[in-house]
Formats: structure tokens, C-alpha cells, sequence
């Protein structure tokens, strides 16, 4: 094998894994699912990614634990978030993407809190 053959295996072999990491992921970034009134449980501010955590009640009296994914601290903090933000047992409403595989899982777009600010 000569060696620009060879040189674009190696580069392919070594891109993939950042791919698969930064790629679309299992989340469904076309589609939108809301939980109104949904009430903190835990945040997690860590990289690569943070968490926050969740809970909702359906229909049928059901809690239901849900997380989202957000960005990294790094791009959270220096946006102004902060654990102290989010409350545990607050109130708020989330927008996110779906999950493809888990209902439980998202990837957060907006949070509303019960004093109407938001943040994206």
C-alpha cells in the first residue's frame, strides 16, 4: 500500500470516534416533545455533557422521571447557567429533542421557569 493510501485509512480510522460522538447522536434534532409543568430534580453540570434531570405526571396519576442532555459546563457556565438556578421541586416547562430509542431521554432546547424567564 502507498503511503496517501494509507494516510487516509489512518485519518478515517482516527475521525470516527469523534464523529460518532459529535454526529446527530439518538436524538431526533427535527422534532420537538414539551412537558409543561414538570418539576426539578437534579442538574448536573459536567462535560462533555450536563444533565438535567426531571419529573412529570401523566394522565394517569404516573410520575414519570425524564433527563435531558445539554451542552458542556464550560458552554453552560459561560452562558450565565449555574446549579443554583435549578431548584429542586421548581416548576417549569421544557422543550427538547426526543431520544430515538429512550422516551425518557432528551436533549434540551428551552427551559421556562414559573417566573417566565427562559433560557435556550
Amino acid at each position: 500500500m502507498s503511503r496517501l493510501p494509507a494516510f487516509f485509512v489512518v485519518a478515517g480510522l482516527c475521525a470516527a470516534p469523534g464523529y460518532a460522538h459529535h454526529g446527530p447522536g439518538t436524538f431526533e434534532l427535527n422534532k420537538t416533545v414539551s412537558f409543561t409543568g414538570a418539576r426539578l430534580t437534579k442538574i448536573e453540570l459536567l462535560n462533555p455533557h450536563g444533565w438535567l434531570y426531571f419529573e412529570t405526571t401523566e394522565p394517569d396519576g404516573k410520575v414519570m422521571k425524564h433527563r435531558c442532555e445539554m451542552r458542556s459546563a464550560h458552554v453552560l457556565r459561560r452562558s450565565g447557567w449555574s446549579a443554583e438556578l435549578f431548584k429542586s421541586g421548581a416548576k417549569v416547562d421544557i422543550t427538547a429533542s426526543p431520544d430515538r430509542a429512550d422516551v425518557a431521554s432528551c436533549y434540551l432546547q428551552t427551559i421556562v421557569f414559573a417566573n417566565g424567564s427562559r433560557m435556550d
